[in-house]
């Protein structure tokens, strides 16, 4: 009787310590892509209410690809988003050059994979990237030519990043 209560107590501890490994596991996977953000481009990015993985090219030897997320938020969690003093507003200036940047990041990653180009095409038509003046806007560009564009719609409380890695 006292061997069957050990192996029954050692099987209950096996599954908590499993259990709290797995569940360790998934968290850090949720947050390694906005701590790889944060230390890649220096703009914190909290967790979203979703996350929408548009388009992201798969690791190269060298660590060079490309990216489209769409990211929504609610109110909350918008509030500290916008909370950032990196944000630059959109205004009918600073909107033709933003649309620029945007046009020529779509434009590169169509080359990519000339095979599944009908694929990329509608990626866009799916999920545009939509913003207008009032909306803000963060742009960083490194020496090896890689950048990153992350705009955010206030009224639809939806953030955009788009990076292209060198």
């Amino acid at each position: 009787m006292r061997r069957k209560t050990v192996t029954i107590w050692s099987g209950v501890i096996f599954l908590i310590v499993i259990g709290i490994g797995v569940g360790y596991k998934m968290y850090d996977n949720d947050t390694a892509t906005y701590d790889m953000w944060s230390g890649r481009w220096g703009i914190t990015i909290p967790k979203p209410a979703e996350l929408v993985v548009v388009f992201e090219s798969e690791p190269s030897f060298h660590g060079d690809g490309e990216g489209y997320y769409v990211l929504n938020y609610n109110e909350e969690q918008l509030a500290k988003v916008q909370d950032q003093a990196l944000w630059q507003p959109i205004t009918e200036e600073s909107r033709h050059s933003l649309e620029e940047e945007v046009s020529r990041f779509t434009q590169s990653i169509i080359p990519v994979s000339r095979k599944e180009i009908a694929k990329y095409g509608k990626l866009y038509k799916n999920y545009p990237t939509e913003y207008d003046t009032g909306d803000y806007y963060y742009y960083t560009k490194k020496e090896d030519g890689s950048y990153c564009i992350v705009i955010l719609n206030v009224d639809k409380q939806r953030l955009y990043l788009m990076e292209w890695i060198q």
